[in-house]
């Protein structure tokens, strides 16, 4: 497994296109985790080519706590526009 955590919630932008990949590779793929939400899954999965993503605060709640429905709306409706676009 390989997990990359990225700029989590440091309220700063990731540039994607900068970012290099690891020379190691996973003959089952790899996800992104770290920093997803709904306004830049789209941009990093395009630039990364990722396998699948993994989403969790970034769907939360104002509280940090609970999952908010529109958030977690949003970010699937961008994640399924993925297969849409390819």
């Amino acid at each position: 497994h390989l997990h990359l955590a990225l700029y989590v919630y440091s309220g700063k932008g990731f540039n994607w296109q900068k970012f290099q990949m690891p020379s190691v590779r996973s003959k089952n793929g790899w996800l992104l985790a770290g920093g997803l939400h709904a306004d830049n899954v789209c941009d990093a999965f395009y630039a990364l080519k990722p396998n699948g993503v993994d989403v969790s605060s970034g769907i939360c709640a104002p509280d940090g706590i609970r999952k908010d429905p529109t958030r977690i709306s949003s970010f699937m409706r961008n994640v399924k526009s993925l297969g849409r676009s390819q």
